[in-house]
């Protein structure tokens, strides 16, 4: 039995909703909205980074890019001679 001096330690998960916005959840609910529906996603270290140095996320500025049903632009090196 832990003794009351010990701090209990939770793992953090950080998840990104369809619109972009992240928010920082247990095990369980992660877990939950990973498997719930089209959209949810863990999110990036980048992402995490900015909503931990962010002190109030708004919704018409999300930290996150929203989710698209479109496949993300990816640049890619100009071919070799």
């Amino acid at each position: 039995m832990a003794s009351k001096t010990e701090a209990k330690t939770v793992k953090r998960y950080f998840i990104v909703n369809p619109a972009g916005a992240v928010h920082e959840v247990d095990y369980e609910h992660a877990r939950w909205r990973l498997g719930q529906k089209k959209g949810f996603r863990m999110a990036e270290k980048h992402e995490v980074e900015a909503y931990l140095n962010t002190a109030v996320q708004v919704a018409e500025k999300p930290i996150a890019r929203p989710y698209t049903e479109e496949p993300e632009a990816i640049e890619l090196p100009a071919a070799a001679d």
